[in-house]
C-alpha cells in the first residue's frame, strides 16, 4: 500500500474505503525500524518520543501528536489542549502509555485539523506507536538511563503564538 492509496482512502467521497483494515494493518508503521534502532542504541528518550510522534503524524496525516509525561505534566496537557483549540485543532484521540503491569509512563494525545474519529487502521498505527513508546520507557527504566527530558514544569512553558503576517513593503 502506498501513501497515494491512503490519500485515496481518506478522500473517498462514497464513504467506502477501498482498503480494509487487514490490508492497512499489514503495512508496517512508518519509521518503525528506525525508532527501534534508536531505542536499542539508547538514544535520549526525548528524541525517541519525538520520532514516534513525527512518524505517527506522517502516517495518519493532518494530525499533531503530543506525549505528556505522567504526574507532574498534567497541567501542561490541559494547556496544550487549550492551545490546540485556539488554533482550530480538535481532540482526535488520547491513550495512556504504560507497561504490561499497568505502570503509567505518559499519555499520547492526538489533535486533528478536522473533527473526526480514527479509522480501524489508524487505531492500529496508534497502538503500535504506543507500544514503541512503552518499549522506550521500559528500556530506559531497566537500564537506569537518565536521559534528560524537558517538560513543561521543568522550564519555561511552551507558548503557541499565532503566525505573524509578513511586513508589506
Amino acid at each position: 500500500m502506498t501513501k497515494s492509496d491512503l490519500k485515496l482512502r481518506n478522500d473517498s467521497q462514497a464513504g467506502e474505503s477501498p482498503l480494509d483494515s487487514e490490508e492497512i494493518a499489514q503495512e508496517s508503521f512508518n519509521g518503525e525500524s528506525h525508532i527501534l534502532q534508536l531505542i536499542f542504541a539508547r538514544a535520549p528518550l526525548a528524541k525517541i518520543l519525538n520520532e514516534i510522534c513525527y512518524a505517527l503524524n506522517c502516517q495518519i496525516g493532518n494530525i499533531v501528536s503530543v506525549v505528556t509525561l505522567s504526574g507532574k505534566d498534567r497541567f501542561c496537557a490541559a494547556e496544550t489542549a487549550e492551545n490546540a483549540a485556539i488554533f482550530g485543532l480538535f481532540g482526535f484521540f488520547s491513550t495512556d502509555v504504560s507497561d504490561e503491569s499497568g505502570m503509567l509512563f505518559a499519555t499520547l494525545d492526538l489533535y486533528s485539523s478536522v473533527s473526526r474519529t480514527p479509522t480501524p487502521g489508524e487505531l492500529q498505527w496508534i497502538a503500535r506507536a504506543v507500544t514503541l513508546a512503552a518499549i522506550a520507557f521500559t528500556r530506559r527504566a531497566k537500564t537506569g538511563a537518565e536521559n534528560s527530558i524537558v517538560t513543561c514544569s521543568d522550564g519555561p512553558k511552551p507558548e503557541f503564538a499565532p503566525l505573524q503576517p509578513a511586513a508589506v513593503n
